[in-house]
C-alpha cells in the first residue's frame, strides 16, 4: 500500500484525487494540505510514500512550493518522494523543478492510469509489493502506445503520430510499463509480441 499526502489549494481537486486514488485499492491517502504549510506538517508527522504536491499555493504565491517544501522534507520526511502537479508547465518549470530533486512532474490532467504508475515508479518496489498484474487492461490511448513501442518508435515520433506532446507520451510508457510489469522498452516490446492482442492493428 502506497502512503501519500495530498497538498492542493482546491478542496474539489483534492477530493477528486483523493477519491481516485483510495479507489484503486493501492493507496491510503493519510492527509489533506490547502497550503504549503500544511502540506509540511502533515508530510513530517505523517512520513507517507509520497507527497502530491500543486505547484503554486497560497501564501507563498509569489514563488513555486517546492522553494518551501523541498528544503524541509529533506530534513523533516527524507524518504518522500515529491511528485509536483500544476495545470500548466513551462519546459523551463520542468527543468527547474528536476534540479530541485522532484521526484516526478505531471500536468493535472494526466491520465488516471499515468498517474498510479507514476507513484509506483517513484516509491519503488519496496513499497509496492506486487508492481502490475501482468495481462492488465490497457487503455485505447495505452494500446497505441504499446503498439508504436513495438514498431520501433521512438517517444517523440510516437508524440508525432499521435498528436501528443513529448511529456504526455512518457507518461504513458510509465503506465504501460507499469501494467505490463516490467522496466524497460525491450521488455515492453517482448511482453506485447507474447499477447498479439495489444498491439494487433
Amino acid at each position: 500500500m502506497i502512503s501519500v499526502v495530498i497538498a492542493d489549494d482546491h478542496a474539489l481537486v483534492r477530493a477528486g484525487i483523493c477519491e481516485l486514488l483510495v479507489s484503486t485499492g493501492e493507496v491510503e491517502v493519510c492527509g489533506q494540505a490547502g497550503d504549503v504549510d500544511s502540506a509540511v506538517r502533515l508530510t513530517v508527522q505523517c512520513q507517507p510514500n509520497a507527497l502530491l504536491l500543486d505547484l503554486w499555493m497560497p501564501a507563498h504565491a509569489l514563488r513555486p512550493s517546492t522553494d518551501v517544501v523541498v528544503p524541509q522534507l529533506k530534513i523533516g520526511s527524507p524518504r518522500t518522494a515529491i511528485v509536483v502537479m500544476s495545470g500548466q508547465l513551462s519546459p523551463a518549470d520542468i527543468a527547474t523543478l528536476r534540479q530541485a530533486t522532484v521526484a516526478a512532474v505531471l500536468q493535472k490532467d494526466v491520465e488516471p492510469g499515468c498517474l498510479l504508475a507514476t507513484l509506483r515508479n517513484c516509491v519503488g518496489a519496496s513499497v509496492v509489493a506486487d508492481r502490475a498484474a501482468p495481462g492488465a487492461k490497457l487503455t485505447v490511448r495505452e494500446r497505441d502506445v504499446l503498439r508504436l513501442l513495438a514498431k520501433g518508435y521512438a517517444n517523440k515520433e510516437i508524440a508525432r503520430a499521435l498528436n501528443l506532446t513529448h511529456g504526455t507520451v512518457k507518461q504513458y510508457v510509465s503506465a504501460v510499463f507499469a501494467k505490463l510489469g516490467v522496466r524497460h522498452r525491450a521488455e515492453a516490446i517482448v511482453r506485447a509480441n507474447r499477447s498479439r492482442e495489444w498491439i494487433s492493428d
